[in-house]
C-alpha cells in the first residue's frame, strides 16, 4: 500500500507560487542490493487545482484618514468578485502551460479571453 499526501506535498513543493502539477515516482529498490537499481517505478502525479471562491484581496485603508474619491476602472471593480481568475502567459513554442480549476457548485459555463499582443 502507498499513501500519497497531496496537501503536504503542494504545501513543500509551491514555493508561494501556483505550480498545477507534481510529478514523482515511488521506486522498488532490492534492499540487498541497491546498486543494481529500482527493480519497478511507479509514477505519481497530483494535479493543484485553484479552487473558488478566491480569497478577496486585502484593502488598505487610509491611517490619516484623507480619502479622496477617486473613480475606479472596470478592472478596479471586476477584482471584487470571488470567481474571477486572472493570469498572464507568455506562451512560446514547446512549452506547456497548464491551469486546473475545480469547478464552483452550479456553474454551468465558462467565459475566456484570450488575447495575442
Amino acid at each position: 500500500e502507498i499513501k500519497v499526501d497531496p496537501l503536504r506535498a503542494v504545501q513543500q513543493l509551491s514555493n508561494n507560487s501556483y505550480v498545477p502539477v507534481f510529478r514523482g515516482y515511488v521506486l522498488g529498490i532490492n534492499s540487498d542490493n541497491p546498486e543494481a537499481g529500482p527493480l519497478f517505478r511507479i509514477p505519481v502525479t497530483i494535479c493543484n487545482p485553484i479552487k473558488y471562491p478566491l480569497q478577496r484581496r486585502k484593502v488598505v485603508s487610509d491611517p490619516y484618514g484623507f480619502n479622496t474619491p477617486t473613480t475606479e476602472s472596470k478592472e478596479e471593480k471586476e477584482t471584487d468578485n470571488p470567481y474571477l481568475y486572472k493570469r498572464v502567459d507568455s506562451l512560446v513554442t514547446g512549452k506547456i502551460s497548464r491551469v486546473f480549476h475545480v469547478v464552483p457548485s452550479g456553474a454551468s459555463a465558462a467565459r475566456v479571453n484570450i488575447k495575442c499582443i
